[in-house]
């Protein structure tokens, strides 16, 4: 079964307010949480969907959306200083990327997932990563 690594996104428009993301997000989500798919993330993502989540809401919204994340995902990757240094290297190769999603992808190649899920079509660019938006990953 392919794995597929979990961009930030998929989970804040999984749990955000109407948006044309929201329904595949949320399909892509239950179907990782019966098995359908093989779904991972970083611990990154996680402290992303934190930042965001506390910034559009309250605390303990916030913390719960977190929490249903680690009960739902298969695996939570960490972040090591390599990843950091790998997205550097993606950062001086594909100057339109920002920090965050060339840590995401260096998280992914370490642990060898070449299928990004993402509304984030900069994922495209990235050599060895194939990036699905949440509708095509649902299908």
């Amino acid at each position: 079964m392919a794995r597929y690594f979990l961009d930030s996104n998929v989970f804040l428009y999984a749990m955000g307010t109407e948006h044309p993301e929201k329904e595949p997000c949320r399909k892509l989500l239950a179907m990782a949480a019966t098995g359908e798919i093989e779904a991972v993330t970083s611990s990154e993502v996680l402290q992303e969907v934190l930042y965001v989540r506390l910034r559009r809401g309250n605390r303990e919204d916030a913390l719960a959306s977190v929490k249903t994340i680690g009960e739902l995902i298969e695996e939570i990757f960490p972040v090591t200083a390599a990843d950091v240094v790998e997205a550097c290297e993606f950062l001086s190769h594909y100057p339109a990327l920002d920090a965050r999603d060339a840590l995401h992808a260096a998280v992914a190649k370490r642990n060898k997932i070449s299928l990004m899920v993402s509304a984030d079509k900069d994922f495209e660019k990235i050599k060895g990563l194939h990036r699905l938006s949440p509708a095509q990953a649902i299908t």
